[in-house]
């Protein structure tokens, strides 16, 4: 069996490079939810064609999402090396109270970002049903860390019969936000980022830790439990058995089976769940990104460059704003030679609202002075053109008066 999946998966690795481009990531205005339902939910998103040999088309909002997202603005690209994406999006921008729920419902979204190696089978089954486990399960919305937790047992499960039956050893990372009223959220499993950005781009926080074999805790827990860490030929710590440079994921079941020479400890599918308040009236974005935006860019020049597309140009509206905002971050990550695909979400708050619509204000009143200014100038000129005119008039009225004495003088002369 292992002679077997050494070779079956050197074929795999390179089949899917070769397939075309589908949809990298699916966008929901509104999910409607019927827990009672036994049939699996009907999703019909926009669906969004990316054609991977050219950069694609950022994705953006175009009203205000709900009470508190203001915007959003999300794009995923293939990168400048490879030429597949294995980075999948789902966004679900309001979940809707089921019928037969007679308790309090709050104001719900999803966001999760999806990176996958190895293949794209289990980003695309996550971008496809893990909403629906986190969503659909008895602690939705009351235990939100239950219901993610419950939700990514569920999916690792069904995936792994999946992958056993099917014959493929995919795996992804996930990061995943459910903006449950002022709360957020966040549960991480791998290496991609949630930063915040607070008081117009003046503080910045990673709201999350990353799992790769160079954390102190990841790097014990692998130990202890009977895996190795080596340094590959690029300089990266990996992990043995997987060889792979990241220490949790979901899917990757010949690392993790047993009866495939894998070890169930050393990558796990854990997620790590942080529970935030959100001050909206001091925070201005939340960005999310895969972790090849952060290949040779720090977070800050990450925070950095979404401010900078604010303060250069201008636009009608912050909607706009976002979307060049995304590809700003994507291309300066494309800019540093970032060698993996690039994914960046950015959800726009009440503040960043604000901010913008001061900096409209500011423009308005600054092209009104330059009018003011300018038909100041227009009068003055005026006035002094009538002024000058004013006192050429005199002059020539001096000038004949002269020539009238100087004639009165001369006939006088002639006179005597």
């Amino acid at each position: 069996m292992k002679s077997f999946y050494k070779k079956y998966f050197k074929i795999k690795t390179f089949q899917h490079k070769r397939k075309k481009h589908k949809n990298e990531y699916k966008i929901k205005n509104n999910l409607s939810i019927n827990k009672n339902d036994p049939e699996p939910m009907s999703l019909s998103p926009n669906n969004i064609k990316i054609p991977y040999y050219k950069y694609p088309q950022v994705k953006t909002s175009s009203n205000q999402i709900n009470k508190y997202i203001k915007s959003f603005a999300v794009n995923s690209y293939q990168g400048l090396i490879r030429d597949y994406n294995e980075d999948k999006v789902s966004i679900i921008l309001s979940i809707n109270k089921p019928k037969n729920y007679n308790e309090y419902w709050p104001i719900c979204s999803y966001l999760a970002i999806y990176d996958g190696h190895g293949g794209s089978k289990c980003c695309d089954y996550l971008r496809d049903n893990l909403h629906k486990f986190i969503i659909k399960n008895e602690f939705f919305p009351k235990f939100p860390e239950k219901s993610i937790l419950k939700g990514i047992e569920i999916a690792e499960k069904n995936f792994k019969e999946f992958a056993i039956e099917n014959r493929d050893y995919s795996g992804s990372c996930a990061i995943i936000i459910l903006l449950i009223d002022e709360y957020l959220y966040l549960a991480n499993v791998g290496d991609s980022r949630c930063l915040i950005s607070k008081n117009s781009g003046q503080d910045f926080e990673i709201l999350n830790n990353i799992h790769r074999p160079t954390e102190e805790n990841e790097y014990k827990r692998i130990i202890e439990n009977g895996g190795t860490i080596y340094v590959s030929k690029n300089k990266i710590k990996r992990i043995n058995p997987g060889r792979l440079s990241i220490s949790r994921a979901i899917g990757d079941v010949t690392i993790k089976d047993p009866n495939f020479g894998g070890n169930k400890d050393i990558l796990i599918s854990e997620p790590e769940i942080k529970k935030i308040k959100i001050d909206f009236n001091n925070t201005d974005f939340i960005l999310l990104a895969s972790d090849g935006i952060f290949e040779n860019l720090s977070y800050q020049d990450c925070i950095k460059s979404v401010w900078n597309v604010f303060n250069e140009k201008k636009y009608e509206n912050i909607h706009e704003f976002l979307g060049n905002a995304c590809d700003m971050v994507m291309k300066t990550a494309l800019k540093r030679n970032s060698s993996d695909n690039v994914t960046c979400v950015i959800l726009g708050f009440d503040n960043l609202k604000k901010k913008f619509k001061e900096k409209i204000k500011l423009n308005f009143n600054t092209l009104m002075n330059n009018n003011f200014n300018s038909n100041n100038l227009f009068n003055n000129n005026n006035n002094n053109n009538n002024n000058n005119n004013n006192n050429n008039n005199n002059n020539n009225n001096n000038n004949n008066n002269n020539n009238n004495n100087n004639n009165n003088k001369h006939q006088m002369k002639i006179t005597d």
